[in-house]
């Protein structure tokens, strides 16, 4: 009966230690956030990202996560800190500025979001979504011509399989 009890004390233990987080690495507190992002627990992976920051400071890929789930939650200026961070981490990043660059057009900012989908470009010139939406916000600045030749780029690189995509090239471009 006391083996049984001190079993129990030990299992029990071991699931409160985990449940506490302790000896959990960023990269599990990221698989975590990931999953509670992927069921809509926007809240609960924040908290997640925060803890593998926590953990990690130096990681690009957290405060990139993190920036992701404050976006979504529409908390642009956290977003937005969370994206340069990452930049500050990783200057090689390409999609941190290019998630950079999304959260500036949110905040009417497209001259800004332009230059980060440029260095988006520049560290990645094959970067399908950069030239996508680039060339979308320069048709919404009234630089149509640029926009459509960035479309145009986007659907070489792979995105004209996308029916959203071709949608979007009809309307802006007339193609």
């Amino acid at each position: 009966m006391r083996a049984a009890i001190a079993i129990l004390l030990i299992i029990g233990m071991s699931v409160s230690y985990a449940e506490m987080g302790f000896g959990q690495t960023a990269q599990q507190y990221m698989e975590q956030g990931d999953a509670k992002a992927e069921t809509g627990d926007i809240n609960g992976a924040i908290e997640d990202f925060n803890k593998a920051i926590k953990a990690d400071p130096k990681s690009a890929d957290a405060y990139y996560a993190r920036g992701n789930a404050y976006a979504i939650t529409q908390n642009f200026k956290e977003a937005d800190k969370d994206f340069t961070k990452a930049i500050e981490l990783n200057p090689s990043f390409a999609q941190a500025y290019l998630k950079r660059g999304a959260v500036k057009t949110n905040e009417n900012n497209n001259k800004g979001a332009i230059k980060d989908f440029d260095k988006a470009i520049e560290i990645q010139p094959s970067y399908a979504q950069a030239f996508y939406v680039r060339g979308y916000v320069y048709i919404e600045m009234g630089q149509k011509k640029k926009g459509c030749e960035d479309l145009n780029k986007a659907g070489e690189l792979g995105l004209s399989q996308h029916a959203q995509f071709n949608q979007v090239l009809n309307e802006k471009c007339g193609k």
